[in-house]
């Protein structure tokens, strides 16, 4: 959970690979205590029970959900999120997801006769949409150097450097998923052969370049207060044998993560 006053790990599941759920691990499961309705979840899955669960508490409020290292398909993120009661999500730009650059030309028709001009004349609009989808990484290289605005935030891959940073309604596809009209926020290093990442969000149109560079900031803090859970409370140095062991362990840290800041 991140905001203005610092950030904390408020949740944690434990992602059990698919071969633990087939019959053949039924004693595993029951030595290890697993519950008895467990069944097999991907981690896209975990996510959104987890945010279920915050959202139904009311505890914490939140708009944005950043997501990032997801290495199942957003598909399922994004189609889930799209329906009532759903939530904006800020996510990198998957692999296998293409962009259309959609092209408008505007075209003025005068009238025959001068006098009449002013009353009379028409406007006809054209949209063309090229052949070839690019993936987002290309499409970001083509948007011209004016588009690009300068800030002082994060750059790319940790660095504190100012970067270039645009942002643009486009159409998107992920995978076999249909098209969708998404946010695309791209950023670059100041370098001369600069380095590109792009974001997608679902955020309602308009929203503000300083929006998505404070999200872009705001992913840096929550891997930093992971990191620091990690290294000072052992949250990754559990070692226990059973399903409610685990969670334990992590519930622990976390509190001991959450305590430490004060």
């Amino acid at each position: 959970y991140v905001s203005r006053h610092g950030a904390v790990p408020v949740a944690g599941r434990l992602y059990v690979p698919e071969v633990w759920c087939g019959e053949d691990r039924r004693a595993k499961r029951e030595k290890c205590r697993f519950p008895v309705d467990f069944g097999y979840r991907t981690k896209t899955g975990i996510i959104l029970e987890m945010l279920a669960q915050i959202r139904k508490a009311g505890v914490l409020p939140f708009r944005y959900v950043l997501v990032e290292g997801l290495p199942d398909s957003a598909l399922e993120l994004i189609q889930t999120a799209a329906t009532p009661p759903g939530f904006t999500y800020f996510l990198p730009a998957p692999r296998d997801m293409v962009v259309w650059i959609r092209k408008e030309a505007v075209w003025k028709r005068r009238a025959l006769h001068w006098w009449v001009w002013h009353s009379r004349q028409k406007y006809v609009r054209v949209v063309k949409r090229m052949q070839t989808p690019l993936h987002a990484w290309a499409y970001a290289r083509r948007i011209r150097y004016c588009f690009w605005h300068r800030r002082s935030g994060s750059g790319v891959d940790g660095d504190r450097s100012d970067g270039e940073f645009t942002h643009r309604r486009a159409a998107v596809s992920i995978g076999a998923g249909p098209e969708k009209i998404l946010w695309l926020f791209a950023r670059r290093t100041n370098m001369k052969k600069p380095v590109y990442a792009c974001h997608i969000s679902n955020a309602a149109s308009p929203v503000r370049l300083a929006a998505f560079i404070r999200l872009s900031v705001s992913g840096e803090a929550a891997r930093r207060s992971l990191q620091e859970a990690k290294d000072a409370s052992g949250l990754g140095r559990y070692a226990v044998r059973t399903y409610p062991g685990w969670h334990r362990h992590v519930l622990a840290c976390m509190l001991a993560h959450f305590l430490h800041g004060y």
